[in-house]
């Protein structure tokens, strides 16, 4: 029974990972704003900033700040991601 724990455990682990992987890779991807939808780019920008609210979270300042201006190439006028923006930037002394 312990065994399949540590397996499940290892198993959850690795596809979080990769899952991690795949999304660091396809972010940059999704910055092309020139060919993707007003609504699309608001949904991006919302993802972004959730990303960069969760990292803000984490105290992991210089990504979050790197999702937050993301978030607002896709829609500038994203309130939350220019707000928490300032936040990051005066905490990092930018």
């Amino acid at each position: 029974m312990r065994i399949n724990r540590i397996l499940f455990s290892f198993i959850f682990g690795i596809g979080c990972f990769a899952l991690w992987a795949a999304e660091e890779s396809s972010t940059d991807k999704i910055l092309d704003t020139s060919s993707v939808k007003l609504g699309d780019r608001k949904a991006q920008a919302d993802r972004f900033y959730h990303l960069g609210l969760n990292e803000y979270k984490q105290r992991q300042y210089s990504e979050a700040a790197q999702n937050f201006a993301k978030a607002l190439r896709m829609d500038p006028y994203h309130e939350g991601a220019q707000n928490y923006l300032i936040r990051v930037e005066s905490v990092l002394g930018t």
